[in-house]
């Protein structure tokens, strides 16, 4: 199994967490052009959980390589 390195880990969590923070911002400008309240709040929501879907998914991805790939 190769190590993965910690900074490795970090800057793909932080590069996930602004990913999912501009999907968040995209879906706020567009429900605000079309005064959608219920997309912004969609949007809104997204915002505030990017740390913690980016954590989902940075913690899934260290889980598979651990276990080598496998799948199921």
């Amino acid at each position: 199994m190769a190590a993965v390195s910690p900074r490795r880990i970090v800057a793909e969590k932080l590069l996930l967490t602004a990913a999912i923070v501009v999907a968040g911002l995209a879906i706020v400008l567009i429900a605000d052009s079309r005064g959608s309240l219920p997309l912004m709040v969609v949007g809104l929501v997204v915002i505030a959980l990017a740390p913690f879907l980016s954590l989902a998914v940075v913690v899934a991805r260290f889980r598979r390589a651990v276990r080598g790939g496998k799948r199921g």
